[in-house]
């Protein structure tokens, strides 16, 4: 059950996805002035933006979104294939321009920035070899809820409930949402 101390209000949804952009900003130009364009803090501050971004946009679970594949996305779809899935079946979620937008940019920041990316995760782990650690991901996402001040006992799977609740709130059919979920 979805209580009030499971969800990001809109404004601390904002809050920090606002925070995280900035400091993906600041990241950006570090990473433009520098000869290497290799530097691992900045590099994994731009992650976090799209990681956490991208499943408040779209309510993935933290399993889906560190083993997404770059293949898993379409046009205005993200493709769930049935061994991420928590119920073991196929599924679609789909999304709108700002997803569409969020993807394409991270897209390019790989192929702008990380020459050598030869892996088929959307979220690559430091090796690149394997997808995103999962322990690793939830202390990112308390890192940057200390940043922003907001509650620490909250989880990554926070946003998945932030998601479906600014869903209902926008007074989004309740079956889209279900549906969205894949519940």
């Amino acid at each position: 059950m979805i209580t009030a101390d499971k969800v990001l209000s809109e404004r601390q949804l904002k809050k920090l996805i606002s925070k995280l952009e900035l400091e993906k900003s600041k990241a950006y130009k570090l990473l433009s002035s520098t000869i290497t364009k290799s530097l691992p803090g900045e590099t994994r501050i731009i992650l976090d933006y799209y990681f956490f971004a991208l499943i408040s946009m779209t309510g993935l679970r933290v399993s889906e979104a560190i083993q997404l594949e770059c293949g898993d996305i379409g046009a205005d779809y993200i493709i769930i294939r049935k061994e991420l899935s928590k119920n073991k079946k196929k599924g679609i979620v789909y999304f709108g321009d700002k997803t569409r937008k969020l993807v394409d940019e991270l897209i390019e920041f790989y192929s702008l920035y990380l020459n050598k990316y030869n892996s088929n995760y959307l979220f690559p782990s430091h090796s690149r070899k394997a997808h995103l650690n999962r322990s690793y991901a939830h202390r990112r996402f308390k890192y940057w809820l200390e940043i922003c001040k907001l509650p620490t006992h909250l989880s990554i799977h926070s946003l998945r409930h932030s998601y479906a609740t600014l869903c209902l709130d926008k007074s989004l059919q309740l079956t889209f949402v279900r549906d969205q979920l894949r519940h």
